[in-house]
């Protein structure tokens, strides 16, 4: 939109699994990612579809004032993250379970400076003058967890139908900490079976 403010840009590269019925028949990834799939609690449903995934991902955020080269001290600060995702889920057209381990590095090490410098040298835009002032490099090391039920479904999902869902997660860690409630609500022609897929920042929800 041509504006910095608070979240600046975020980009991910995702690998899944095939689906499988169960977490030994995972195709396209190691044994061992089935076998930890199988030891987290409610993804061994025999009635769900398994899959498992991998993410590479990267936000960035700045204060609205790139013009600036000294610290800013009453906006958000010049912070980027930069992560790899392991993600577990087991779901059918009635539930949905997940289980997601975010692991990444805040500071110099995320490459956020020279991600944003790139970007507006080739947009054209204005130089961000504070990353000089950036949050040091930090770890990061999150867990998430989400579960939604359907609670409502009507019509046919190969023609016109309607379906309303619960949704809850937990994220701890020194990345993201909150826990989440909503209800989802979709409508449509040819709707695939599941449940709402939420294109949320890296690490905020469950990809």
């Amino acid at each position: 939109m041509g504006k910095d403010s608070g979240f600046t840009s975020g980009w991910s590269l995702q690998k899944y699994s095939s689906l499988a019925k169960n977490w030994s028949n995972l195709e396209g990834t190691p044994d061992f990612v089935g076998h930890w799939g199988a030891q987290i609690p409610s993804l061994s449903d025999k009635k769900s579809f398994k899959r498992a995934g991998i993410t590479l991902g990267q936000i960035l955020q700045t204060p609205t004032d790139l013009s600036r080269s000294n610290l800013i001290e009453e906006d958000v600060p010049y912070a980027g993250v930069l992560t790899i995702q392991a993600t577990w889920y087991a779901f059918n057209n009635e539930q949905f379970h997940g289980f997601q381990t975010t692991l990444g590095m805040v500071g110099p090490m995320s490459l956020a400076e020279q991600t944003q410098k790139v970007l507006h040298k080739q947009l054209g835009n204005d130089d961000p003058k504070g990353w000089d002032n950036q949050l040091t490099n930090v770890l990061l090391l999150n867990f998430s967890y989400m579960t939604k039920k359907k609670l409502w479904q009507s019509g046919n999902l190969s023609g016109q139908s309607y379906d309303a869902s619960a949704s809850g997660s937990i994220v701890l860690g020194n990345m993201f900490t909150q826990a989440l409630t909503s209800v989802e609500l979709r409508y449509g022609h040819n709707m695939p079976g599941g449940f709402v897929n939420t294109l949320d920042p890296i690490g905020y929800s469950m990809q």
